[in-house]
């Protein structure tokens, strides 16, 4: 598989953030309050 550098860029922070269970916690809140950004 290949991977652009924003692909890999997301992916490699979603990986880092599932190892961190209180920055995951972070992560989910701050979506729940602001959203999610989608390309349109």
């Amino acid at each position: 598989m290949k991977w652009k550098e924003p692909g890999a860029a997301a992916v490699l922070s979603l990986r880092c953030l599932s190892y961190t269970p209180e920055r995951w916690g972070q992560f989910w809140a701050k979506i729940d309050r602001w959203g999610f950004p989608v390309a349109a």
